[in-house]
């Protein structure tokens, strides 16, 4: 949906612009045919309708023709699937499917008489088992090309913004140097939230957690085994970096990424051993940060507005200054084409030595959060395994 909604509009928009196409194509005509199919141009320029009647640029947007593209794709996707699962379930059915990625088939020893089996040479696990497994267990499986081919795309599309805001002169602005970081955090989270809620419960549903749990490992040691995934995560400091921003920034948004990827994989792991399936541990993991981190501010803000409370506008303030959205705003605004200055937090001004600190505390603060939540997935790990 990214990549059919935002990615590729965004690719043409700029190319666009860039290619001088507006001299051929009028932008009235480019714009409205490129970003018709999208719903969610739809829906703003719509909505946009209601204030400006008469704004011709959302004239030219009809959500009646935006539905029919969409049935029209939702029609064709479904008959394209129809003919996959019909496809795959003959192949199941006469025997096939053991062939039907396409791999090279495996060598067949056959035992006496009997019918053949598939023999599978027996991979010899170095160092901690668990770690093994971890490190032996990447993001799309077995899919190596289709990963390959993703990751070139994504640092293509990336080199691809980073010359183009070179070329615009732009790439030293604080505001952009925000979405970058932005952006990547945002990512980050989404990527830790999913990997480290599918340790456990992958295992459950493949029936390998019991055998685990049978192993001579302590619960210590497997919780252990899953920390590694936090190495991961170490790029967005690289990425943070990108651009003229101010050395005292690695040190805050390194402490800002640590105190994340462990809260997260805390939660995670919680979660994954709270439940027996991989997508409501992600989901629930996904919910429990939107909550904390997006809800509660929005919270906070309806009761300030509405509802006249006690000093609630001194605790919420206090809340949000906890965000890590706005902390890695506030980082990257202050330390941005300028020295280490005053940071502008929701409840006070300080220098960068007393940030410092306060991210420290917020460090400290989450880890001991994170530990609860570890610990109680520590206690969970021996029950409910099926």
């Amino acid at each position: 949906m990214i990549v059919i909604f935002a990615v590729i509009p965004f690719i043409s928009a700029a190319l666009y612009e860039l290619m001088h196409w507006s001299r051929k194509i009028d932008a009235d005509t480019y714009y409205p045919v490129l970003l018709q199919p999208n719903p969610y141009v739809q829906m703003f320029y719509n909505t946009e309708k209601l204030f400006s009647p008469n704004n011709r640029e959302a004239s030219l947007f009809l959500w009646q023709l935006n539905c029919a593209i969409m049935m029209a794709a939702s029609i064709g996707l479904l008959l394209f699937s129809t003919v996959l699962v019909r496809r795959y379930a003959l192949r199941q059915v006469t025997g096939q499917l053991l062939f039907s990625s396409g791999r090279k088939k495996n060598k067949w020893k056959k035992y006496g008489t009997g019918p053949q089996e598939p023999y599978v040479k027996i991979r010899t696990v170095k160092d901690p088992p668990v770690i093994w497994k971890e490190f032996r267990l990447p993001l799309l499986g077995r899919h190596k090309i289709i990963a390959a081919i993703c990751t070139f795309l994504i640092l293509s599309l990336l080199i691809f913004i980073y010359w183009l805001c070179a070329k615009e002169r732009v790439l030293t602005a604080s505001g952009v140097q925000i979405t970058f970081v932005m952006v990547f955090l945002v990512l980050g989270i989404m990527f830790t939230i999913v990997l480290t809620s599918t340790g456990i419960t992958t295992e459950k549903e493949s029936r390998s957690w019991p055998i685990l749990l049978t192993t001579t490992l302590d619960d210590k040691q497997i919780l252990l085994g899953k920390y590694v995934w936090i190495l991961l995560f170490a790029h967005i400091i690289i990425f943070s970096l990108s651009g003229t921003i101010n050395p005292v920034a690695l040190i805050q948004i390194t402490i800002l990424v640590a105190w994340i990827v462990t809260f997260l994989f805390c939660t995670g792991v919680y979660f994954s051993s709270r439940f027996k399936h991989t997508t409501t541990a992600v989901i629930v993991n996904l919910i429990f940060a939107v909550t904390i981190w997006i809800l509660m501010p929005i919270l906070f803000l309806v009761l300030e507005q509405f509802i006249h409370i006690t000093n609630i506008s001194k605790y919420a303030e206090i809340y949000v200054d906890t965000n890590p959205f706005l902390h890695a705003y506030v980082i990257i605004a202050t330390n941005t084409n300028s020295r280490a200055g005053n940071y502008d937090w929701a409840s006070f001004n300080a220098n960068a030595f007393m940030s410092t600190l306060w991210m420290l505390a917020c460090l400290a603060g989450y880890i001991f959060v994170g530990l609860i939540f570890a610990w109680r997935a520590q206690c969970r790990f021996r029950k409910n395994i099926f």
